[in-house]
C-alpha cells in the first residue's frame, strides 16, 4: 500500500473495525487507527508478522498495533481507561513510552509508515515472550512453610528468584528500545544511501520497501558497505546548484558585444542618442531592426549531463583485504554506489558494469534521476571468480555512451586492481570514440596499474589498499572531476 492511501481518512469506514478500540492502551487519532487498519488489510508482510505474533500470544498481536500507533502518531498517549484484558500490553507501553530512546525513536518514525511499522514489529517481536501468561506456580511458592517462631507470613527468601510477572523486567524493555532505536538509525542511513524511498513521500509500496531493506541487510558485510558509502557520499560533497539566468539575458559572465533590441543591455554609446533629438530616429530605427549594440552575457555551463558509467573489477583478486580489513571489492562497490547517488542528484543516467573475465560481465542501468533500490542491491551483490579483462567493459561503456549521444560530457569511471593487456588497435579505436563522444575516462588503480589503460585515461588515481586516506583522496578527486568546473562541457 502507498503511504498516501493509508493516511486517507475516507478509507477508514471500509476497513475492518478494530475490536474494542476505546479500551486499547494507546489513545491515538482516528486517521492513525485508519492507517493501522489499512496495514492489516492491505499489507501482506504486516498481516504475516501479526499472525506470527498472534500464534505466540494474543497480547503480542495487540502490542504490535499499539506500538505502531504510538510510534506513528506523535500525539498518542497512554489510555487511563484501558480495558482489563489489555493490562499486559499497557504495562509494557507504560515502561517504554517515558524512555528517552523511545521518544527519539518516535521522532524518527512519526508520520513515516515504513519506519513506524519496522520499529513496531521489532519491538513487539523482542518483547512477545514477556507477554505470554506466566506458568502456574507450585503451591509451595505461594504458601511457604511457617517460620519457627509460629509466624505464618511468607518468608521473603523463600520466594522465587527473578521477576515472574506478566511483562519482562524493566532492563529488558530498556535494552530492546535501545537496540531498536539503533536499528532505526541504521535503516534511515541504509534507505538514504541505497535510494530506498521514505514511507511518507515514497512511491514504493510498503511491502516493497520492507523487502528491499531486508534484502540489503542480507548482503554480506552490508553494514561495512553502507558505512563506506556514507563516507564517500560526504567526500563527493553537495551538488552546487548554479543560479539560472533569466530568459534571454545571462547574468553570470561578460563575454563581449552583440546586436539586438534588449534595452537593459544597450551600451552607453547607444543610449546617448536618446539625448540628441536629431539622433533619436536613428536609435528607434536600430531598435526596430534589432541592430542596437548591446553587451553579451552568458550563464555558467551546467557541466556534463551524459551518463556516468562505472566499471567495477569483480575478479578473484578483489577479495584481497584492503583498508581497515575490508575487501577491495567492498571499496569499489562503495565508490560505485556513491557515484550512483551523485548521478541521481545531478539527474544523469548511471550504468554499473561488474566485470572479471572476458565473458563475465553484468550490467545495471539507472535512468536519469531514478532507478530502483533493488537494482542497486543486485549490483552490490554481483561477484565473479575469474581473471581480469579490460576490453569487454570498455567496449560496453562506449556502447552506452553512444546510446546517449547528444547529452555530452559522459564519464567512464574504471576501478581495478588487476593487470591486463589492451591491443593497440582497440586503443586507437577507443581514443577516437572517446573524442567523438566528448567523454572522459577516469581510472582508479588499487595497488598497481596498467600502462595501456593509464594512457587512455584523462585522470588516474592510485590508491594504497591499506591506506584509507588514499581512498578518500581518490573519491574526492572523482567528485571534482565529474562535477567540477574544470571538466565542464565547454572544456571537454
Amino acid at each position: 500500500m502507498r503511504a498516501a492511501d493509508a493516511r486517507a481518512p475516507a478509507a477508514a469506514p471500509a476497513l475492518e473495525r478494530l475490536p474494542a478500540a476505546e479500551g486499547r492502551p494507546v489513545l491515538a487519532r482516528a486517521p492513525t487507527r485508519a492507517v493501522c487498519a489499512a496495514l492489516r488489510s492491505r499489507s501482506q508482510i504486516w498481516a504475516e508478522r501479526a499472525e506470527q505474533l498472534a500464534r505466540r500470544s494474543e497480547a503480542a498481536a495487540v502490542l504490535l498495533e499499539e506500538l505502531f500507533c504510538a510510534l506513528y502518531d506523535e500525539t498518542a498517549r497512554l489510555n487511563p481507561g484501558t480495558a482489563p484484558e489489555f493490562h499486559r500490553p499497557f504495562g509494557l507501553l507504560a515502561d517504554m513510552m517515558p524512555l528517552t530512546d523511545f521518544q527519539r525513536l518516535r521522532e524518527r518514525s512519526a508520520g513515516d509508515t515504513v519506519a513506524a511499522a519496522l520499529a513496531a514489529w521489532r519491538l513487539a517481536e523482542r518483547l512477545a515472550d514477556g507477554l505470554e501468561p506466566p506458568p502456574a506456580r507450585r503451591r509451595r511458592w505461594l504458601w511457604p512453610p511457617a517460620r519457627r517462631d509460629g509466624d505464618q507470613r511468607p518468608v521473603e527468601e523463600d520466594r522465587p528468584r527473578g521477576r515472574a510477572a506478566a511483562v519482562p523486567p524493566r532492563w529488558s524493555v530498556i535494552q530492546a528500545v535501545r537496540d531498536v532505536r539503533g536499528m532505526a538509525d541504521a535503516d534511515e542511513m541504509l534507505r538514504r544511501a541505497w535510494g530506498i524511498g521514505p514511507g511518507r513521500r515514497g512511491v514504493h509500496p510498503l511491502d516493497d520497501i520492507w523487502r528491499t531493506v531486508e534484502e540489503v541487510r542480507a548482503l554480506p558485510d552490508f553494514a561495512v558497505l553502507t558505512d563506506a558509502l556514507e563516507q564517500f557520499r560526504a567526500l563527493l560533497g553537495p551538488v552546487r546548484r548554479r543560479r539560472r539566468a533569466a530568459a534571454g539575458r545571462g547574468v553570470e559572465r561578460l563575454v563581449g558585444w552583440e546586436t539586438g533590441s534588449d534595452l537593459e543591455r544597450v551600451i552607453p554609446e547607444e543610449s546617448a542618442r536618446l539625448a540628441d533629438p536629431d539622433l533619436q530616429p536613428l536609435f528607434v530605427e536600430a531598435y526596430e531592426h534589432r541592430r542596437l549594440l548591446q553587451i553579451r552575457y552568458e550563464g555558467e555551463d551546467d557541466g556534463p549531463t551524459g551518463p556516468i558509467v562505472c566499471c567495477m573489477d569483480a575478479s578473484r583478486s578483489m577479495n584481497t583485504p584492503a583498508a581497515l580489513g575490508r575487501e577491495r571489492f567492498l571499496w569499489a562497490k562503495a565508490v560505485a554506489l556513491a557515484l550512483l547517488d551523485l548521478a541521481r542528484r545531478t539527474r544523469r543516467p548511471f550504468v554499473g558494469l561488474c566485470f572479471a573475465g572476458e565473458h563475465e560481465l553484468e550490467t545495471f542501468e539507472f535512468p536519469a534521476g531514478g532507478g530502483s533500490a533493488e537494482t542497486a542491491a543486485a549490483m552490490a551483490a554481483c561477484d565473479f571468480d575469474g581473471g581480469t579483462h579490460f576490453q569487454a567493459p570498455l567496449e560496453h561503456a562506449l556502447r552506452h555512451l553512444e546510446q546517449a549521444a547528444g547529452r555530452g560530457g559522459g564519464h567512464i569511471v574504471f576501478i581495478t586492481d588487476g593487470q591486463a593487456q589492451l591491443p593497440e588497435g582497440f586503443r586507437r579505436r577507443f581514443l577516437a570514440a572517446k573524442a567523438r563522444l566528448n567523454a572522459r575516462l577516469l581510472t582508479v588503480f588499487i595497488d598497481g596499474g596498467c600502462h595501456e589503460l593509464a594512457a587512455l585515461s584523462d585522470r588516474v588515481f592510485t590508491v594504497a589498499s591499506r591506506r584509507l586516506a588514499s581512498w578518500e583522496a581518490a573519491v574526492a578527486g572523482l567528485g571534482q572531476s565529474v562535477v567540477g568546473r574544470d571538466l565542464s562541457r565547454r572544456q571537454l
